[in-house]
């Protein structure tokens, strides 16, 4: 049921977005899988999970905990949907909601994979932005993926303890993963149902081969290789050991999501005609999918760019936006593309509004020194080099306030994102004026390089955490100017 809220009456000016409230009676099936810790194979679970849903020729829609690009890109591939975020961190309770409700009411089953730890959240003794707050908001039943390879009774423990810790957490059930043999999981499994009451869905052994490559921002992401056969080997294997049929009696068993307001994507007061070009290619693809959703409900055409392979930019855009990826491991055949690096530079002096974050920041300095020490030219837009380092840098939610005007709205706006990358940026004058002040916890730092019509920083934004700063971003590409 959608029930009109905004109070309009005869001569009131309409507001920019319609706020609405939203009662989804429709029961919108639903799990999250989640696990007592990083590393227990959530990932590999919910991939083969969402595997054999399909071969069942269910429509299921793949969601991930969290500001993660990676794993949602895995379970898109294998979905045939686009996975989407839901951070409770970036996103108020009612955003997720309806990001939730727009995404799923059409389907047959979400499945939501966790982050980290079921209880770990962004800070060390609150549960905000963590798997058990979403299960919370989303009222949605909790599989529990525990990795027993070096335990069996033991396992009954853990089981308890997690059901116990916070009853407002429905955990339903649990899948036992690495298991050594059918010994080993009767025990397991035997441990965990007498202690909790629960089922045990089923279990996948113990199979390093049914492991997707890591490197140094997580997993190999599915644009850069074909994992179809990998992706059939999960499916199977969870096809094989896991009792499909109960998961979806736990998924169909999930109450009504709560009541919410909706205002990202309600009607606008009008339309931007706007043309952005977008890079994706299997350097640049960190994107949330809902932040393009809303450029496009907001009136934009969104069309997509390779930097690795096209030689100019698409025609008659207003606004490039570079996302995230990894370009330093394509930073060779990136400087080779001068043609487009020239258009880029040349189109950006005439007044084209780009915009970077992380990845596409790094495309837009002078150049990219590799982890070899190798060093190569990319369009020299913005001063100073990317430097990869031989670690992390920098991991975490952050707030973000504007020291100036930017296309995001005037000088004291407060924006939220994330941070991850493993680079830092040398050649930069010490008295550099950033645009940017950014909190991470108690430290401080400085970010936000402009040049014209030119923004990029570190920090991936979530537009939906603030539906005004779109909206500025079209508005500003639009009016031109600088950023």
């Amino acid at each position: 049921m959608v029930k009109n809220t905004s109070g309009q009456g005869a001569g009131m000016a309409q507001p920019r977005a319609q706020e609405v409230q939203v009662e989804a009676a429709y029961m919108h099936p639903r799990v999250i899988i989640a696990a007592p810790h990083s590393g227990a194979g959530k990932t590999t679970v919910t991939m083969g999970i969402i595997g054999a849903l399909n071969k069942n020729g269910l429509t299921v829609q793949p969601f991930k905990a969290g500001p993660d690009y990676i794993d949602p890109g895995h379970h898109s591939r294998i979905a045939g949907r686009s996975c989407r975020n839901l951070d409770t961190m970036l996103l108020e309770k009612d955003n997720v909601l309806e990001l939730f409700h727009r995404h799923s009411e059409d389907v047959d089953i979400s499945i939501i994979e966790g982050v980290m730890g079921l209880f770990d959240g962004a800070f060390s003794v609150k549960e905000k932005g963590s798997t058990a707050d979403l299960a919370k908001i989303l009222k949605c039943p909790v599989i529990l993926v525990i990795d027993v390879k070096a335990m069996a009774q033991s396992a009954g423990a853990i089981a308890l303890g997690f059901t116990l810790y916070d009853r407002q957490v429905p955990v339903a059930g649990f899948i036992l993963n690495r298991v050594g043999s059918s010994r080993h999981y009767a025990i397991a499994g035997e441990a965990i149902e007498k202690a909790t009451g629960l089922p045990v869905l089923g279990f996948m052994k113990k199979d390093d081969s049914l492991s997707i490559p890591e490197r140094h921002l997580g997993l190999v992401p599915s644009q850069e290789t074909r994992q179809d056969s990998l992706y059939d080997r999960i499916e199977s294997a969870v096809t094989e050991t896991v009792d499909i049929d109960a998961l979806l009696r736990i998924a169909r068993s999930a109450s009504p999501l709560p009541v919410f307001s909706t205002t990202i994507f309600a009607k606008p007061e009008t339309f931007l005609n706007v043309r952005i070009a977008y890079a994706y290619d299997e350097a640049f693809h960190f994107y949330y999918r809902d932040n393009i959703d809303i450029l496009e409900f907001l009136g934009a055409e969104v069309v997509p760019f390779s930097p690795l392979k096209d030689s100019t930019l698409p025609e008659n855009i207003h606004l490039v936006y570079f996302g995230g990826g990894y370009p330093e491991m394509f930073a060779e055949k990136l400087s080779e593309n001068r043609g487009l690096m020239e258009d880029i530079r040349s189109k950006a002096e005439d007044g084209l509004s780009i915009y970077g974050e992380c990845g596409g920041l790094m495309y837009l300095l002078e150049g990219i020194t590799c982890f070899d020490r190798t060093s190569y030219p990319m369009t020299g837009i913005l001063p100073g080099r990317a430097v990869m380092q031989q670690g992390r840098m920098a991991l975490g939610y952050c707030e973000v306030e504007t020291l100036a005007r930017t296309g995001f709205g005037p000088a004291g706006e407060v924006l939220k994102g994330h941070v991850f990358h493993w680079s830092d940026i040398d050649g930069l004058p010490s008295d550099y004026p950033f645009v940017f002040r950014v909190k991470k916890d108690t430290c401080v730092m400085y970010d936000g390089i402009t040049y014209n019509n030119v923004l990029a920083s570190y920090v991936h934004l979530h537009f939906l955490s603030n539906p005004q700063w779109p909206r500025r971003l079209l508005e500003h590409a639009l009016e031109g100017g600088a950023f």
